[in-house]
């Protein structure tokens, strides 16, 4: 069963999870979740997703869109699953 979304509205600041994770840049957290995609990890994607406020899942998502060094692939699957 895959892992559902969440919509952030108790979801922490990129700020804070940067800082939970031991990121020294909050951009280094939506890195993260494009490595965990990349590397087949599509629930924690979801988990790590869920954990962020709302406008930093839209501010991800759009990230996201505008990448074309990930490849239209993760594009795809991220845009989809999210």
């Amino acid at each position: 069963m895959r892992a559902k979304i969440n919509h952030g509205q108790r979801g922490k600041s990129i700020d804070k999870l940067a800082k939970s994770y031991d990121f020294e840049h909050p951009s280094q957290f939506y890195a993260y979740i494009i490595e965990s995609y990349e590397n087949g990890h599509y629930d924690q994607v979801i988990e790590l997703f869920n954990e962020m406020k709302e406008n930093y899942q839209k501010s991800f998502l759009l990230n996201v869109a505008g990448m074309d060094a990930f490849g239209d692939k993760v594009h795809d699957l991220i845009i989809k699953n999210l």
